[in-house]
């Protein structure tokens, strides 16, 4: 096995402090209401980039989703209490005009440190990661088309799922890898340039959704089978793509959370 020494997502001097000049004008941040529905909505709607430019929501999301948002990092790289995975919120904010999405997420970081008095440090830790490296056969990757919207999209059909690349880079694949296997990869292929390509596969749902969601894994499943795995999406990304993921170590910034109310403080 691999050993590499790396810092994946640098985290510059994280404090708990409030940045001066960067909060929501209006925030209203409650307990989500219990979800009767089979399915539930959890993520982010509106803000900087989208239609609802000025008005942002975080629906259903935990402590520990808002973090990531927040600082932008991965949910396995934050640390805390357990409660900030079962714990969920809703977040209705408006931003000023022309605001970004850099500038949000700092709107982001001072309404959690001033409602949950979120006290928190950064610190290295070895993770198991994944290098993504061109396999023996040589990469399968199809040049994009002149014509076709950028993006990244997934359909699924009970277990089967299929992403989807569309004028799409190394880079732009592996944050959405990194989703399904609940482990960061480390682009090692060396290709540059936008393509276009589909890889299909057989997903482990309940381990994807607890990445994206942070809700805990069934009492069935082990660390082992929780964040370092990915033998379905393996396989397919050899055999389709001609990609291939390697196990490895890495240190990596992990955000440890000190002091955090479980109940936030009034709006």
């Amino acid at each position: 096995m691999k050993r590499l020494l790396f810092r994946l997502i640098p985290i510059a001097a994280i404090a708990a402090t409030a940045i001066p000049g960067q909060e929501f004008e209006v925030a209203s941040l409650k307990p989500a209401a219990p979800s009767t529905a089979k399915s539930t909505f959890v993520g982010i709607r509106g803000g900087p980039g989208t239609p609802d430019s000025n008005r942002i929501s975080y629906v259903n999301e935990s402590l520990r989703n808002l973090l990531s948002e927040a600082y932008s990092v991965r949910l396995f790289q934050i640390f805390g209490p357990t409660w900030i995975d079962t714990e969920r919120f809703d977040i209705v904010a408006t931003l000023a005009p022309n605001s970004t999405r850099e500038q949000s997420r700092a709107m982001l970081q001072k309404l959690i440190i001033d409602r949950f008095h979120v006290g928190l440090h950064h610190e290295q830790r070895e993770f198991s990661v994944f290098d993504l490296v061109v396999a023996k056969s040589g990469a399968k990757l199809t040049a994009a088309a002149a014509t076709g919207k950028p993006g990244v999209s997934m359909s699924t059909d009970n277990s089967q799922a299929r992403l989807t690349v569309s004028k799409g880079t190394i880079a732009d694949f592996i944050r959405s890898l990194e989703t399904e296997i609940g482990a960061a990869v480390i682009d090692n292929t060396g290709i540059t340039g936008v393509f276009d390509f589909t890889v299909e596969f057989t997903r482990d749902s309940s381990r994807v959704m607890n990445q994206f969601t942070g809700l805990p894994q069934p009492s069935s499943a082990t660390a082992e089978d929780a964040g370092n795995e990915a033998p379905a999406i393996s396989t397919a990304l050899q055999g389709q793509l001609g990609l291939k993921l390697d196990r490895a170590k890495g240190l990596l910034d992990a955000i440890v959370i000190d002091r955090a109310d479980k109940t936030p403080a009034d709006n």
